[in-house]
C-alpha cells in the first residue's frame, strides 16, 4: 500500500513538473489579482464591474498597446451558472459601453466568452496558475523563505516561474504590476 500511494505522489510530482515546463515555454503573459477576502457581502449588481476585473482588463489592454501592436484580446471565463454568466456579461457590457474607462480599452474585444475548464485546456493553466499563486500569498511567501518545507519551497519555485510570465511596466512614476494585490476596501459592497 505505501509503495502505490509513493508511486502515485512521484507520478503526481513529475506531472506538475511537467505543467510547469508547459507554462515556461508558452509564448503566454499570466496577469492575476490576488485579493484580500472581503467580510462582507460584494455589490452583485449586472451594472457595474468590480475593480478587480477593471484592474486586469487595464493590464491586458496595455499589454497589447505595448508590446502586441495591432492584435486584440478575448475575455474568457470559466463557465458558471447560466444566471452568473448572464449577470458577468452584463457587467462586462456596461463597463466597456458605458463608462469612458472600457470604451478607451480599444485592444479588448467588448464580450466575455464562457467556457468549460475541465475542457478547455487555457483555463486549466490558468486555474493551476491561480492555486499557486493563492497558496504563494496566503503563506506570506512573497515575504520569506520556506523553511524546511518542500511543498511550500516547490510553491515558492513555481510562483517564480509564474511571476517571469508577467508584464509589469511603469507609467508617470507609478509602477504598475502584473501580479497584483487588492485589498478588501477595493470591492464595491452591496448598500
Amino acid at each position: 500500500m505505501y509503495a502505490a500511494v509513493k508511486r502515485r505522489r512521484v507520478a503526481f510530482a513529475v506531472y506538475v513538473d511537467s505543467v510547469m515546463d508547459l507554462i515556461r515555454n508558452l509564448d503566454v503573459t499570466i496577469f492575476a489579482m490576488v485579493m484580500e477576502r472581503p467580510d462582507r457581502p460584494i455589490y452583485r449588481g449586472d451594472d457595474f464591474l468590480q475593480t478587480q476585473h477593471r484592474w486586469i482588463l487595464e493590464r491586458v489592454d496595455t499589454l497589447i498597446e505595448r508590446k502586441e501592436t495591432g492584435r486584440m484580446a478575448t475575455v474568457v471565463f470559466d463557465g458558471r451558472s447560466p444566471s452568473e454568466n448572464i449577470r458577468l456579461d452584463k457587467c462586462f457590457s456596461s463597463f466597456f459601453f458605458r463608462t469612458a474607462e472600457g470604451r478607451a480599452m480599444t485592444r479588448i474585444v467588448p464580450g466575455v466568452l464562457f467556457v468549460d475548464s475541465e475542457i478547455t485546456p487555457g483555463i486549466k493553466l490558468a486555474d493551476f496558475c491561480a492555486y499557486i499563486l493563492r497558496v504563494y500569498y496566503e503563506q506570506g511567501l512573497d515575504r520569506q523563505e520556506p523553511r524546511g518545507d518542500p511543498y511550500l519551497a516547490t510553491i515558492k519555485r513555481y510562483a517564480d516561474i509564474i511571476r517571469q510570465k508577467t508584464f509589469d511596466w511603469d507609467e508617470d512614476g507609478v509602477r504598475f504590476w502584473g501580479i497584483r494585490t487588492m485589498g478588501k476596501d477595493h470591492f464595491r459592497y452591496e448598500e
